[in-house]
């Protein structure tokens, strides 16, 4: 399923557990991935929610439940690193740092006995500074992404998630007005531009490009470059055949 199609699916989706449903068919058809959790890593007061693991999964219960009963969101690596980065990042890239006996490689033990291999962390920063995580996971351990492409886009469908489930909790937001200048920026940043190679392709300076971005991200009420993508797209405001990034 191509990000658009995602896009306008889920938004003509009102239940919590098909929009999950749809993102786990999404990710199992196109990554492959069979495992999927989304969780709150704060409170989220514009929607009354605490901060809570596992909002919605298709983990193993009895792994969430020992999870819960043991405490290990004061030890869980993928969790801690979700807090500190914005980016998506592969389980393998922050478990190394640990000391095979350390409680953070050993919890890695675990939730690989319980069926979670090759993971990929979502972190997910919202318009409020609040903050949600999700992960894929594979049940077999042989698998895996198989490009950078794949992995990068990842966060977009997360983040179209996201912003729909938080949308079914309060009122939708009106569709935004961009100049053409605007749109033209952002679909260069969509396809993976920086703002210094679009400031060459408009034949102007980076701050000028910056202060674009700027005015987008307003409107649009995003923190982002992904979340200003979906919703851009979700809008209609811009098009795309395939999200490509470097």
């Amino acid at each position: 399923m191509l990000l658009e199609e995602f896009i306008r699916t889920s938004e003509e989706v009102y239940r919590f557990e098909e929009l999950f449903d749809l993102l786990q068919l999404t990710v199992k058809k196109r990554y492959g991935a069979d495992q999927v959790i989304y969780s709150f890593l704060t409170e989220f007061p514009q929607n009354g929610h605490d901060a809570r693991h596992a909002v919605m999964t298709s983990y193993d219960l009895g792994w969430i439940e020992r999870y819960t009963e043991q405490g290990y969101e004061k030890i869980d690596p993928v969790r801690k690193n979700a807090v500190l980065i914005r980016k998506p990042f592969f389980w393998q890239d922050v478990t190394h740092r640990y000391d095979r006996k350390s409680p953070e490689k050993r919890f890695m033990c675990e939730a690989e006995e319980a069926g979670l291999h090759n993971g990929v962390g979502i972190p997910l920063h919202g318009e409020y500074g609040e903050l949600a995580g999700a992960c894929i996971a594979f049940s077999d351990k042989t698998e895996k992404l198989n490009s950078e492409k794949e992995f990068s886009s990842l966060r977009f469908f997360f983040e179209q998630f996201h912003s729909r489930y938080c949308e079914l909790y309060r009122r939708p937001e009106n569709k935004p007005s961009l100049t053409k200048r605007e749109i033209e920026a952002l679909q260069w940043l969509a396809i993976g531009k920086s703002a210094y190679e679009i400031s060459v392709i408009f034949a102007c300076s980076e701050a000028n490009i910056k202060f674009h971005m700027q005015n987008i991200y307003k409107k649009l009420n995003a923190n982002s470059k992904s979340l200003a993508v979906v919703k851009a797209i979700k809008w209609r405001l811009i098009t795309l055949d395939e999200i490509k990034l470097n």
